[in-house]
């Protein structure tokens, strides 16, 4: 195994501030993002390529404008390390909750011209990365396991929900964050006509595996790019990779910091499932996963 870190300008916050304060899908050029891609290369004992993996953060969404079925920016990407390499390639997203593509239009969605256009970009860049690999070794493998748990904010009220809910006249309409506000709020009835447990806290085991110094987190969100950042920064591995959507897919996770501001992002973390994580999710998560890994 060989691995090697470059940067990758391929991403950038989409969490755009409008004139009046307000957040929409765009493109934020002060906002946090992750510029290190990691690729990592497998080879046999006499050399010859097995596989590689490319990790990076940001959406898939620069062919977001049309419906034609694509592997978006990654898939051009992945095919240029093939040929260069001669090994399967495989791309695995990291922490893109808020972090989209940075396509030429200034949108965080094109067409498929935008996906050969950044593509090409992400080319280089894994190219250059697989190219700075100077040595591999045969690896360890092992793994980290635990639970982790997160605390639920209490439970919205059932005559609360109730009352929320005579606002949808047609609900059979509605689209995208709509339809999961209102079917939060079908969902928190049931819980109290089924005479359903309260829940407290999200509870779930954890595995992460490690390769000497490479581990990978699976996070079953649309985690914010700032909690990849964090977990990095204090994980005593030398390359942590956290995977985005990984073992599920529990709406987006939010750093608490950014909660206030609103946003697509912000109303799928308060609308994406029955219970609501607290506010500060972020902090929580960072360190439930730094107590495992240190442990």
């Amino acid at each position: 195994m060989g691995i090697a870190e470059t940067h990758s300008d391929v991403g950038i916050n989409r969490r755009e501030i409008n004139r009046k304060g307000g957040v929409d899908l765009g493109q934020n050029p002060w906002g946090p993002y992750d510029p290190i891609m990691t690729v990592v290369a497998f080879r046999t004992l006499d050399n010859k390529p097995i596989a590689n993996l490319i990790h990076y953060s940001a959406h898939g969404t620069a062919a977001g404008c049309n419906r034609e079925i694509s592997r978006d920016w990654s898939g051009v990407m992945t095919d240029r390390l093939e040929k260069e390499s001669g090994a399967v390639t495989a791309f695995f997203n990291g922490a893109e909750g808020d972090v989209g593509p940075r396509l030429s239009n200034g949108s965080t969605v094109g067409d498929i011209a935008h996906v050969r256009e950044l593509g090409g970009v992400a080319a280089m860049d894994a190219v250059r990365g697989y190219k700075k690999i100077k040595s591999y070794r045969v690896p360890s493998l092992g793994f980290v396991q635990g639970e982790i748990k997160l605390p639920y904010s209490p439970l919205m009220p059932k005559e609360e929900a109730l009352e929320a809910l005579e606002k949808y006249e047609n609900p059979e309409e509605l689209i995208n964050i709509s339809y999961l506000e209102y079917h939060r709020l079908k969902s928190i009835l049931a819980v109290y006509e089924n005479n359903e447990p309260i829940k407290t806290h999200n509870i779930f085991e954890q595995t992460m595996i490690k390769l000497d110094d490479v581990v990978f987190i699976p996070i079953a969100y649309e985690f914010f790019v700032e909690i990849a950042l964090r977990l990095r920064k204090f994980s005593p591995y030398q390359y942590t990779l956290s995977l985005s959507n990984a073992n599920g897919s529990n709406s987006y996770l939010a750093t608490q910091s950014e909660i206030c501001k609103g946003g697509y992002e912000i109303r799928s973390f308060l609308s994406g499932n029955t219970y609501n994580l607290t506010p500060d999710a972020d902090t929580l998560i960072v360190n439930e996963h730094l107590r495992l890994l240190n442990q």
